[in-house]
């Protein structure tokens, strides 16, 4: 909404949680917005009006799981490069602070600010902390996506990557459930020798790009015949518990250029490659999330000869003859973590976490992971030193209270190298090696 006169025309009484941007030039002119309680919370530039390239003081009020953040960008329309201002945390958990923070933005160049994004992290979240994580989900979901694609044309048509693959985070102003909000977009080439055999074509050079969002939807858990244990039907076991979620990606753009000297059907070969990759993606971003919130069960406190080793996902659930995991989140679908593959594989039982919610800040992708004290997966992060400073901490990827806004630079493309695949480990346990 904007306003103008005084704040109470603007804010609800009541102490509600709320975001208010002032005009610079003239502080009576003033937009307002309530702030979620779960979920992001965005003044465009639309919403801004008069506002947007004049922003003087940004005032909020709300609980500590607030992130503030000003763009240079209109947040609606999607902002990949640029800046953005983030603003220092609430000091005081709301409701115990009636007091609302005021953040002078006239320091920072107030004409080049064009919209505002209000954050909620959740209780605990794998935030984006650069110095602690290396932006872990971003860079695991761009290698997995990639080391996907790499092994899937290798296999079906013995292509290579010939450049490295470009992601780009898109930060959008919608709600974090919404698959039309925070986006991925990405490009990447391949050589295939061969593509279609004898009707197909020589030597063709395949370039992809495509954007994605993401949706949340119930999990459904799965085993495949082979990792049940012969006591159970010899058939895929699949079950929703209702309270675990996952995300899935939604293609809302994919194209294929393929280039080969004397080829007449490239057209039906760019069709095709399209379809696969439709039909493929959206399961490879959800994997690649999951795969980023593995976690190595000695951050739990776990001792190393304590961890259970396996083959297969079932003998780290109840399936096991062993029941559930002793560690971790208990009743959780945690998956055996393969550090050796082929015939004989063998690895251990590692914790998964599951993601609540999801969004792209401007320095990487976050997943929020207990919304409360009430998620299930709450008690078991909040007892273990790594879960309760690292992802529960309430300071943790923000600016303090006491300290000024801080500037960053949009993340822009991350380059996912030219490099071989990983290779396992030649032993199954690490207590082996």
């Amino acid at each position: 909404m904007i306003c103008a006169g005084a704040v109470a025309a603007c804010v609800p009484d009541g102490g509600v949680p709320f975001i208010e941007v002032i005009s610079a030039a003239d502080p009576g002119v003033r937009a307002a917005e309530l702030l979620g309680d779960t979920s992001s919370t965005s003044l465009d530039t639309a919403r801004l009006g008069p506002i947007a390239g004049d922003v003087g003081t940004v005032r909020y009020h709300g609980d500590q799981q607030k992130r503030v953040y000003l763009f240079t960008g209109d947040i609606s329309a999607g902002v990949s490069t640029g800046s953005a201002l983030h603003l220092p945390q609430q000091p005081v958990p709301f409701p115990d602070s009636s007091t609302p923070l005021a953040v002078d933005i006239t320091p920072f160049d107030p004409n080049q600010w064009m919209s505002v994004r209000a954050y909620d992290v959740g209780l605990c979240s794998a935030p984006p902390i650069p110095e602690l994580l290396a932006d872990l989900v971003w860079e695991n979901l761009a290698t997995t996506l990639t080391q996907g694609l790499d092994v899937t044309f290798a296999t079906s048509l013995a292509a290579r990557r010939v450049e490295p693959a470009g992601f780009t985070p898109v930060l959008r102003t919608n709600d974090t459930y919404d698959p039309q909000g925070d986006r991925l977009r990405f490009r990447v080439t391949y050589f295939a020798p061969n593509v279609g055999g004898r009707q197909g074509c020589d030597d063709v050079t395949l370039r992809i790009a495509a954007e994605l969002g993401w949706k949340r939807e119930p999990a459904v858990i799965s085993y495949p015949p082979q990792c049940l244990h012969p006591s159970d039907p010899g058939h895929v076991f699949a079950t929703q518990d209702g309270t675990t979620w996952d995300f899935v990606g939604v293609v809302h753009s994919v194209q294929v250029r393929a280039s080969s000297s004397g080829c007449v059907v490239l057209g039906d070969i760019e069709e095709g490659l399209e379809d696969e990759l439709r039909a493929g993606l959206p399961h490879a971003f959800g994997q690649g999330i999951l795969d980023a919130l593995l976690v190595d069960p000695e951050l739990f406190g776990v001792p190393l000869e304590d961890i259970r080793p396996c083959t297969c996902d079932t003998q780290c659930s109840s399936l096991s003859p062993e029941g559930p995991l002793p560690y971790g989140v208990a009743g959780r679908r945690h998956r055996c973590k393969l550090t050796r593959l082929g015939p004989e594989p063998c690895g251990e039982c590692w914790v998964q976490l599951d993601p609540d919610r999801l969004h792209a800040r401007p320095e990487g992708l976050e997943v929020v992971v207990a919304e409360d004290e009430d998620d299930p997966q709450a008690a078991a992060l909040l007892s273990s030193d790594p879960g309760r400073l690292l992802l529960c901490n309430p300071g943790r990827a923000a600016v303090r209270s006491d300290r000024p806004p801080e500037r960053l630079p949009l993340p822009g493309e991350i380059t996912i190298p030219l490099l071989p695949l990983p290779e396992p480990e030649p032993f199954c346990r690490r207590e082996d090696g």
